[in-house]
């Protein structure tokens, strides 16, 4: 590697860590292999919630990067949620789950979708006695959990074992993981450039760590209050769990592994009145050093000028900006290793 190489690569590992191939242990319990796969079973089954149509992977499909990737999820009743579903990829590395942090470790959090009413709408115990009359699962349990002899199926060992099998649910080896690890052509150079800017610029107070993200809790608008109209009105975030003042609309922040392949997770980023406020954003004071093609706008998004004047009210040039900003700099780097 160049020496600006060598320099970037070691500042970049001090603020990240490249994901590893594998968890043996999670929080100090061991993974077996008969615990993750009755943890893989539970997973897909929608048995587990009362209309038993509802399974863990309708809202965090491993076929769409760990989510569903629409604003909320449809659950019991048809009812949708009032968040965006996470993915469930690399969450084993988050400080705590949920956006609001409610549950601190993958077990925990397994528990609240079985039994929230908007969700999976069911209860320990209608769970613990249908798993007990399905014989597969019995025995599985008995393997999983050999201490439990014949009361081995109960409702915390399904949230165990869940989890365990989550905790395998890891996407290492991305083009960024491989560079934190010494190979200098793992990025090109724009994207090496977007790195460097993504920690000058201040990104890393919320997304640093092995997750890039999901360690550290911040206030819906780090800089500047947001106009009223764009803060989530129903959801005031970590403060319904702390009750502090100074928690209110404090969410999580989000992991930006597999970004790519993930929608928008706020409740007022999906919102059409985000896209209508938008256009009062100030330009970033580091967009006149980008080439001028990253920021032109596109027949699609609007035939007018791209001046400065301009493109600071249209949302359209805005939006088609943004996203070619993000897909050059972000997603490539983020997304998951072949």
């Amino acid at each position: 590697m160049s020496p600006g190489d060598v320099a970037l690569q070691q500042r970049a590992n001090g603020l990240f860590k490249a994901l590893p191939a594998k968890l043996d242990t999670v929080r100090n319990e061991a993974m077996t292999e008969a615990k993750v796969e009755l943890g893989k079973m539970l997973f897909f089954d929608p048995r587990l919630s009362s209309s038993q149509v509802i399974s863990c992977n309708s809202c965090h499909s491993l076929s769409t990067a760990g989510a569903d990737n629409v604003p909320t999820s449809v659950g019991h009743g048809f009812e949708r949620g009032p968040r965006n579903s996470p993915t469930v990829y690399n969450s084993v590395f988050n400080a705590s789950q949920f956006w609001d942090g409610r549950a601190p470790n993958l077990s925990e959090q397994a528990k609240g979708p079985i039994q929230a009413e908007v969700e999976m709408n069911n209860s320990p115990a209608r769970v613990v006695e249908l798993l007990n009359s399905i014989p597969g699962y019995a025995q599985a349990f008995r393997s999983a959990f050999p201490e439990g002899g014949s009361d081995a199926v109960s409702f915390e060992r399904t949230a165990l074992a869940i989890e365990a099998f989550e905790a395998t649910l890891i996407t290492p080896d991305a083009p960024f993981d491989r560079f934190l690890g010494g190979d200098g052509a793992a990025l090109d150079a724009r994207q090496k450039r977007g790195l460097g800017l993504f920690m000058d610029t201040g990104c890393i107070a919320c997304h640093a760590g092995m997750n890039l993200g999901g360690q550290t809790f911040h206030r819906f608008g780090q800089v500047k209050e947001p106009d009223e109209r764009v803060l989530p009105k129903a959801d005031i975030g970590r403060f319904a769990i702390t009750h502090a003042p100074g928690d209110r609309h404090v969410f999580r922040s989000a992991p930006l592994r597999n970004v790519a392949l993930t929608a928008l997770t706020s409740t007022a980023a999906r919102s059409g009145t985000f896209a209508k406020r938008c256009g009062s954003w100030p330009l970033p004071s580091w967009a006149a050093s980008l080439k001028p093609r990253t920021w032109t706008t596109s027949p699609r998004s609007c035939s007018r000028s791209a001046a400065r004047r301009h493109w600071s009210r249209c949302r359209s040039c805005r939006r088609a900006a943004t996203r070619r900003r993000d897909r050059a700099w972000i997603e490539p780097v983020l997304e998951t290793g072949d």
